[in-house]
């Protein structure tokens, strides 16, 4: 099953680091794209959410209560997270077999750590060239760029074991 036929939820991470380096028509890589309120405001406030307005996408906006987050702050223990971060674990719960997108290591570790398939900007990335959606330069060019012009922080050791991933591609 290819990644087209999936469903995302998306934390603001992604469509907002892959907006800085002009990648966010990879976002079209799922058929419906789900966000809160609290990340399509987030978006907005960094002017991605018009961007991805634009692309056409299928975009729906699930309303979390506060109420809802209440719950989820207590089981998430040390882990600060925004109560946008908080409403992506929540519509994880409800989408179950919905995708999740975040570059938010804390959240990525909750979600996985209840059994949640999660990818960030490099994996989109990464599966956008899988789909033929970009070629091998054009891969290694955005990578490139998500290190150097975003404001994704990725770890010494994580941008080795990309940029290894990325020289294992065949031409």
């Amino acid at each position: 099953m290819g990644i087209r036929t999936r469903t995302a939820i998306t934390d603001t991470g992604p469509p907002l680091h892959l907006c800085e380096i002009n990648q966010e028509r990879q976002i079209a890589l799922f058929e419906l794209l789900i966000v809160s309120q609290f990340v399509r405001d987030e978006l907005a406030n960094h002017n991605v959410w018009e961007r991805l307005k634009r692309l056409g996408l299928n975009l729906r906006i699930e309303v979390v209560a506060e109420s809802s987050l209440a719950s989820l702050k207590s089981i998430a223990g040390i882990e600060r997270l925004s109560n946008a971060d908080l409403s992506v674990w929540f519509l994880a719960r409800t989408y179950k077999n919905a995708l999740i997108l975040t570059d938010d290591l804390a959240l990525r570790r909750v979600l996985e750590n209840e059994g949640f398939l999660v990818v960030g900007s490099v994996g989109i990335l990464f599966r956008a060239y899988t789909e033929g959606r970009m070629n091998k330069a054009e891969l290694i060019q955005a990578i490139n760029k998500l290190f150097t012009e975003s404001s994704l922080y990725l770890s010494e050791g994580l941008k080795r074991r990309v940029m290894k991933r990325l020289k294992a591609i065949d031409c």
